[in-house]
């Protein structure tokens, strides 16, 4: 069993700012509970996001090469992850964002969000590695912005959000 983090009830989950990675450091943030409690089941949420990639922050991972470190993102009252401002060749995989692992509806404010020039990040990305977006009470992916390049959402299971499964507004694209 792994052994996980649960970080709720906070202003803001995990933020990560100005973190560049070296050839032999990563950021990783994979199998805890973000916005839930303890067993992942029960809103318990972050005020604002679960996490928060931003100012140049560059290579980290969000989840992990298979579903035992993914992460539960879910019950936060914003985004469940938000990359802001230069964010950078970051990779989201493998997470349940908006639900639980038993499928409960546990919506954040939206799932995923990229705003400000966050470029070049994976989310999702071979079959193994895609997220489950649900239930989110805005859009499952919202993207934002003329400065969006090169961003890839790639084999992401994305369904019953109350927004879009996937928005690009103001000239955002792929």
């Amino acid at each position: 069993e792994n052994l996980r983090n649960v970080i709720s009830g906070n202003r803001d989950g995990i933020v990560l700012k100005r973190s560049q990675a070296r050839k032999s450091v990563i950021n990783k943030i994979e199998g805890n509970y973000i916005g839930t409690n303890d067993g992942g089941t029960v809103a318990v949420p972050n005020i604002h996001r679960g996490i928060l990639l931003a100012s140049a922050s560059e290579a980290n991972i969000i989840g992990g090469n298979n579903d035992s470190y993914g992460n539960v993102i879910s019950g936060n009252t914003g985004a469940g992850i938000r990359l802001d401002t230069n964010a950078k060749y970051n990779i989201i995989r493998n997470n349940l964002i908006g639900t639980s692992r038993s499928n409960l509806q546990l919506p954040n404010g939206q799932g995923i969000a990229l705003y400000f020039t966050a470029q070049e990040n994976q989310i999702g990305g071979v079959v193994e590695w895609g997220n489950t977006i649900a239930y989110n009470s805005g859009d499952g992916v919202h993207v934002e912005g003329p400065d969006y390049i090169k961003n890839s959402i790639v084999s992401n299971l994305i369904y019953h959000n109350d927004g879009k499964g996937i928005s690009l507004i103001n000239g955002a694209h792929g």
